[in-house]
């Protein structure tokens, strides 16, 4: 792994962890190993580094709601996605907190200049559409309702993944959006 990739993977674990303003340069390159001046070089500064971790963690967002929707079977490109979704969660929890931490904080991300984009906009038209594929009266309705959900198993699993049932939430969302 390059020198960038490990202050990029060391820096999202900390602010994830910790917060940005409690997180310290001296402590990223610490735990990633390599010399202060390449995260300097690399980044910048701290608000570069956080201004990369946000764009990496939004093509994970992405990623996580690529599905197939050419797919004969709405209701399995339904399915799919929410599995995707939910495993991207699990597996990528330090991008999604580091993205949804610098979303909710308008100052922050006015002072790193990013265009931060809500997470549904990953995936509202993907759902609409195969909704509307399923024969459900009023899609964007029904694509609303699978945002607030989603969006609920997010907080619910980013605040305490311990505690928080995401097999069962998972299976909630089959069961509820592809009936």
């Amino acid at each position: 792994m390059q020198a960038k990739e490990k202050i990029l993977n060391e820096a999202v674990k900390l602010f994830a962890a910790q917060g940005f303003a409690e997180t310290g340069t001296d402590e990223i390159v610490r735990k990633s190993g390599v010399a202060k001046g390449l995260l300097f070089y690399h980044y910048k500064s701290k608000e570069g580094l956080l201004s990369a971790a946000v764009a990496q963690a939004w093509e994970v967002i992405r990623q996580s709601c690529d599905v197939d929707t050419d797919e004969k079977v709405p209701k399995r490109a339904l399915r799919t996605l929410i599995k995707q979704m939910i495993r991207s969660l699990e597996k990528d929890r330090n991008y999604w907190k580091v993205y949804l931490a610098v979303l909710m904080n308008n100052g922050l991300s006015q002072k790193l200049h990013v265009e931060l984009k809500n997470p549904s906009d990953a995936y509202f038209d993907t759902v609409k559409a195969l909704f509307k594929e399923m024969g459900k009266k009023n899609p964007p309705r029904w694509a609303l309702s699978f945002d607030i959900h989603f969006k609920g198993i997010s907080a619910g699993y980013l605040t305490d993944p311990g505690a928080f049932p995401l097999d069962e939430a998972r299976q909630m969302m089959v069961d509820m959006f592809t009936r």
